[in-house]
């Protein structure tokens, strides 16, 4: 590990991570939101985990610039 020549100033923002914990079909599925590379403004990117994240779908890019809230 080695930390960046600005002390991850511009590191980017995080991912956002859930998983489903419903009794539904989803149930144990995850998801995941970010702001795709380096936070560039180029539009949220969503994508899914049906097996326990071993594998992720190709992201969905999210129309209308949605705003995340924490």
């Amino acid at each position: 590990m080695e930390q960046s020549p600005d002390r991850g100033a511009g590191g980017g923002d995080k991912e956002w991570f859930t998983i489903d914990k419903t009794n539904g079909p989803g149930h144990g599925f995850q998801y995941q939101a970010d702001d795709g590379i380096n936070c560039s403004g180029g539009g949220v990117e969503f994508q899914r985990s049906t097996d326990g994240g071993v594998t992720w779908q190709t992201p969905i890019n999210i129309p209308n610039s949605p705003i995340y809230g924490t």
